[in-house]
């Protein structure tokens, strides 16, 4: 028994560690980033946002 109790101890670490990263980008994506860390965010891949004004016109 005290096994089991260990491992659902650390599971139960693990799973709360896994909530606290995910509530952390979901609200970092809701007030505007990407989610990702990028703060001052122009248009990478992952988020919504339009590339900056100076990239337009760019031929990439």
């Amino acid at each position: 028994m005290p096994e089991i109790l260990g491992t659902l101890i650390v599971l139960a670490v693990i799973a709360a560690l896994a909530v606290l990263a995910w509530r952390s980008a979901w609200k970092s994506r809701k007030k505007g980033g990407c989610g990702c860390g990028c703060e001052g965010c122009n248009g990478c891949p992952g988020c919504g946002e339009s590339p900056s004004e100076e990239g337009k016109g760019s031929s990439k």
